[in-house]
């Protein structure tokens, strides 16, 4: 899959520039397969514009911080390894820097392949946990309250340095499928008071292969996604006990609440929505088993980098974007 992403990024051209007018930083996160001598295979074919960055510690926000601090153009743009770029991808997305000077990050949609089959009980309606995104056609600003997400997504590298680049305590971790990395970063840009565009023309192509076609796996990630929630709460302020107590009766509430609809789901004989509404309401439950967590922990709030949330002035931005 690796092999596929990358070769779809070889193949990207960028109108007013050459056809390989990007670099390409692929970081390797402590693989333990053949992955890091194919890679090393791989950027001595092309070692102008292609780099890989070896990032030992598990996390995806490390992996994409060290990405970052790898890269050498303007615009930094993100992609994940099961997923694939239609030649003008890059395109689209510097484009997007060019009409609109002010634009600090830009985010695309996100269309979900099935290279192993599509199972039968997996409905459109749980698409949204396997990141299919898709906000209309036509460009302008991002709906919030999300923002772009990391597999397809842009942002001005003066943006990131400004706002602290991607929170370590969020985002995968091996088999964890923690996530809100991305949510955390976009809050901190849109505090800072940027723009973060839509466009539609920023399409990737997201491979769900077998391993994550499963009911379980749709349950474990509305479980990672209610820990996630916990944790993204928790960079705000720190964890008193009012507020710990506040946060746990809220997701209770929620959860207790939710039940009502799994059940009228049952009662019709609706798996998807029953699959749906049960990995939400596990979400809410474990939530407030983060909270506590948080709370019983040394010092009572989660540790890690308190990001910057002050409003600042808008910057003038160049005319154009720089190559990504």
């Amino acid at each position: 899959m690796l092999a596929a992403c990358v070769e779809s990024l070889d193949g990207q051209t960028i109108p007013g520039g050459g056809r390989h007018d990007h670099d390409v930083v692929v970081v390797d996160n402590g693989s333990t397969d053949g992955t890091g001598a194919w890679l090393r295979r791989w950027a001595a074919a092309s070692p102008r514009r292609r780099l890989v960055v070896r990032e030992p510690v598990p996390g995806l926000s490390r992996a994409r911080n060290a990405g970052i601090a790898a890269a050498g153009g303007d615009v930094v743009c993100f992609i994940d390894d099961d997923a694939l770029a239609p030649p003008g991808w890059v395109a689209a997305h510097t484009g997007a820097y060019r009409r609109s000077p002010a634009t600090a990050a830009v985010g695309g949609p996100v269309v979900l392949t099935w290279p192993d089959g599509r199972p039968g009980w997996l409905a459109p309606r749980l698409e949204h946990w396997f990141s299919a995104l898709d906000h209309g056609d036509r460009a302008g600003p991002y709906p919030p309250p999300h923002g772009p997400y990391g597999t397809n997504m842009s942002v001005r590298r003066d943006v990131l340095a400004e706002v602290g680049g991607f929170a370590p305590r969020l985002g995968r971790r091996g088999r964890s499928l923690l996530s809100s990395e991305e949510a955390d970063l976009w809050r901190r840009v849109w505090a800072g008071g940027h723009d973060i565009a839509y466009e539609p023309a920023a399409l990737v192509l997201h491979r769900v292969t077998g391993a994550r076609t499963t009911r379980r796996w749709v349950l474990r990630r509305g479980w990672a996604q209610g820990r996630s929630n916990a944790r993204l709460r928790a960079l705000d302020a720190p964890l008193d006990g009012a507020a710990v107590r506040r946060a746990c009766r809220s997701e209770l509430a929620l959860a207790v609440a939710g039940w009502r609809d799994v059940v009228r789901a049952a009662a019709r004989g609706d798996q998807p929505a029953v699959i749906d509404e049960v990995a939400r309401r596990s979400g809410h439950v474990s939530a407030v088993a983060e909270h506590a967590w948080m709370w019983a922990r040394p010092g009572g709030r989660l540790a890690g980098r308190g990001p910057r949330r002050s409003r600042r002035p808008r910057r003038t931005r160049p005319a154009a974007a720089g190559p990504a």
